[in-house]
């Protein structure tokens, strides 16, 4: 089976590239360059790359996967997470087996459930939008604070005078 790759819009902050059939030769590039597009848009945080519907994966393809983990963690501008899901729990499945055989949960985090995945995603970002509305509410506070104690440092020194 020749190899789909669809790229859907799940949130504001999240694409997903979904391979269907095998990722072999030539398919590598079109495999790549799905990850690298959704890469380069910059609401982007997180991409998903769902493999669930992936018969065959060849080392050039989890290469890519590899190097375009590095590349997304690593721009200085707008860094992004990769994902992996594969929903396809067979023992057997052939992509599973790779992923355990090159240690990829090692380096990158991998979803056995499209849905939880998303989900999980989504929570993360939650708590990460309160703990930064937090951070700057504190800041507010911490400067409103020095700006009191700046005002009742003048005016002691005023009265002294």
């Amino acid at each position: 089976m020749a190899l789909k790759v669809k790229t859907k819009k799940i949130n504001g902050k999240i694409l997903a590239v979904q391979a269907i059939g095998r990722i072999i030769g030539k398919d590598d590039k079109k495999f790549r360059e799905a990850i690298i597009k959704a890469g380069n848009n910059k609401k982007c945080e997180t991409v998903i790359i769902d493999l669930s519907d992936v018969d065959f994966i060849d080392s050039t393809a989890i290469g890519a996967i590899m190097y375009e983990n590095t590349m997304l963690s690593k721009d200085n501008d707008h860094p992004k997470e990769l994902v992996i899901v594969n929903e396809n729990s067979y023992p057997f499945n052939y992509v599973k087996r790779i992923i355990e055989f090159f240690m990829i949960e090692k380096v990158i985090t991998i979803y056995d459930n499209f849905n939880a995945a998303v989900a999980k995603i989504s929570e993360n970002y939650t708590k990460l939008e309160f703990s930064l509305k937090v951070i700057e509410k504190m800041k507010e506070l911490d400067e409103e604070k020095l700006s009191t104690t700046s005002l009742n440092s003048e005016t002691k020194v005023f009265k002294k005078q």
